[in-house]
């Protein structure tokens, strides 16, 4: 495990377009640079597998991580293994790479699905919100841990961040836990799973606007890296008109003493690369004035940007354009709610997260503190009553047990008119989740059984 000094470096290189043996010989520079050297060790890579259909902006790009993991083989490495966000046998628009990609990446490393990986749990050392985070044991073991972050804004947590790429690492129910008016907290909680070895930036093509889902492209030409991810996370911020102080996971970080949020104390080569400033378009996480349609009662006590109100502006996003929304929606999020001032018509309402289950009775109620955001999705498709929202197959599939975000993505392509990539199998591949879910749990119980009879 990689204990870079608080005083490591960050390097900024030009890089202007997705050449992955451009990326391939700065990443090798970089790394030797900083004193990774990656010779005959075991290597685990973490990339921001964000995706939203077209927009280059949200992910890192495949050929990002290519050009990574071909410099790591130049010089020497010896298992490359790169997480794979998505679910076995469900392709979904969140990966991006194709049949092309993975076989140039299967030349030099292999995909670890992150869905079936073994887990192990661990206990953070002085926790400020989670105690203990169930991740995989690839991720402990591995000799080198390298991060690699998307330079982009955040409706949820104002910028995405090394932090925030760790999230994938997590089950999904310990991922949406403390996501709320404690997330900053709990970003740095996840931080210390493990300290990444080496943080890296996909900053050639930038987001900015209503990240991270929904971001447009910026072009800024840089990679970003350093041994110190939270130093890296500062000068990134920076570069993006952000003040990394301002930050609040950043700031509690630092003063935990796992990096610096003070430029002036950092290190960044070559000198002056970080006096490139540019002024990226800030996130706006509240639906109120978003759209005269969009009509939102919230909380005046809890109304968290980084839960229930942050996850259902992001849900809303695509219908803010144009006249998408051509009739009132409503939305009941936080506590306390006095009486409302209008009354609501409940086949268009959506009651989101515990705060507000009081009133759960005025609309379509999504639970959870917060919900899982492809759960408030779906619900608000239903609620608008889009095209394949309630249909036949994805009712089975959601009976079968097929993983929500996949479900999510079908009504999206239905939704917005898109390709289809999941209509014809979408019920036989939930059955093979299903199935193999049941074989899992036979499997379990046999275990317990034969451990009853050997006492």
């Amino acid at each position: 495990m990689n204990e870079s000094g608080i005083n490591s470096p960050v390097r900024v290189e030009e890089q202007k377009d997705y050449d992955p043996r451009a990326i391939a010989e700065k990443a090798a520079a970089m790394f030797t640079a900083d004193g990774i050297d990656p010779k005959g060790r075991s290597v685990f890579i973490l990339y921001c597998a964000d995706w939203s259909w077209d927009r280059a902006s949200v992910g890192v790009n495949p050929l990002f991580v290519i050009g990574v993991v071909e410099g790591l083989a130049s010089l020497g490495a010896g298992e490359i293994a790169v997480a794979d966000p998505a679910p076995p046998r469900m392709k979904t628009s969140h990966s991006e790479f194709t049949g092309l990609y993975r076989k140039r990446l299967g030349s030099n490393a292999h995909f670890i699905s992150l869905t079936d990986a073994r887990r192990v749990r661990m206990k953070i050392s002085a926790p400020l919100v989670h105690e203990e985070f169930k991740v995989p044991s690839v991720c402990l073991k591995s000799d080198i841990f390298i991060v690699i972050t998307k330079a982009k804004t955040s409706i949820l947590t104002e910028v995405s961040t090394t932090a925030t790429t760790m999230l994938q690492l997590l089950v999904e129910k310990e991922r949406y836990q403390n996501h709320d008016y404690r997330m900053q907290m709990k970003l740095a909680d996840v931080y210390g799973i493990r300290r990444p070895d080496y943080a890296m930036y996909d900053a050639i093509m930038c987001g900015e606007g209503q990240g991270p889902l929904y971001s447009e492209p910026k072009e800024l030409g840089l990679i970003v890296g350093g041994a110190n991810a939270v130093n890296a996370d500062a000068v990134m911020c920076r570069l993006m008109g952000f003040v990394p102080q301002d930050i609040d996971h950043l700031r509690l970080l630092a003063d935990m003493r796992a990096g610096m949020v003070n430029m002036k104390s950092i290190t960044v080569l070559p000198a002056g690369a970080a006096g490139k400033m540019e002024k990226f378009r800030k996130a706006n996480w509240n639906i109120e004035g978003a759209n005269e349609n969009a009509r939102v009662v919230g909380g005046g006590e809890y109304y968290c940007a980084s839960g229930c109100a942050g996850l259902a502006r992001q849900a809303l996003e695509p219908w803010l354009g144009g006249d998408k929304l051509q009739k009132p929606a409503h939305f009941i999020i936080g506590k306390p709610i006095g009486r409302f001032i209008e009354l609501v018509d409940r086949k268009r309402t959506l009651v989101i997260g515990d705060c507000a289950e009081c009133h759960s009775g005025l609309g379509k109620f999504v639970p959870g503190c917060p919900p899982n955001p492809n759960d408030i999705e779906l619900a608000l498709l239903e609620v608008l009553k889009t095209p394949g929202a309630r249909s036949v197959k994805l009712r089975i599939a959601r009976r079968l047990g097929a993983p929500g975000r996949w479900l999510l993505e079908h009504a999206r392509s239905r939704a917005f008119h898109y390709p289809e990539p999941f209509s014809v199998s979408i019920a036989a591949t939930a059955l093979f989740s299903a199935q193999k879910s049941a074989k899992r749990a036979t499997v379990s119980v046999k275990r317990k059984f034969r451990r009853k009879k050997h006492y």
